[in-house]
C-alpha cells in the first residue's frame, strides 16, 4: 500500500514573531481519565489543552474532575465532551486576555 503524503503550503513570508509556532512541540495527543458524576471516563486532548485546562483548574482552586462533571452537564447536546474542555479552556484564556470570543464579534483581522 502507498504512503500517502501531504504536500506542504508554502508560507506567505516570514514567521510572525508572536505565532507560537514552537509550542506544537508540546501538542502530542494524550489520554487521560476523568471522573464525569463518580464515572472513570478518558479524554483525549493534545498537550497543550491539558496544560490549559489543568492551569485552568489551578489558578482557580478547581479540581479538574468537577469541571469534566460541570462541562458535561451544561454543554450543548451535540458537543463532544473533549470538544467542549478545549472551549472552556479556550475561552477561560481568552477572557483574561480581554477577548470574548463567544460574544461573535470577528477576532483578529
Amino acid at each position: 500500500m502507498a504512503q500517502h503524503t501531504t504536500k506542504r503550503p508554502v508560507p506567505p513570508g516570514p514567521v510572525p514573531p508572536a505565532l507560537p509556532l514552537a509550542d506544537m512541540a508540546g501538542a502530542d495527543s494524550m489520554v487521560r481519565n476523568v471522573k464525569i458524576g463518580g464515572e472513570r471516563t478518558s479524554v483525549r486532548m493534545n498537550g497543550l489543552a491539558w496544560r490549559a485546562l489543568d492551569e485552568m483548574c489551578r489558578r482557580e482552586g478547581w479540581n479538574r474532575n468537577d469541571v469534566a462533571t460541570w462541562v458535561a452537564a451544561y454543554r450543548p447536546e451535540n458537543m463532544a465532551l473533549t470538544d467542549a474542555l478545549r472551549a472552556v479552556a479556550l475561552s477561560y484564556w481568552a477572557r483574561r486576555a480581554g477577548l470574548d470570543l463567544a460574544a461573535g464579534a470577528p477576532v483578529g483581522g
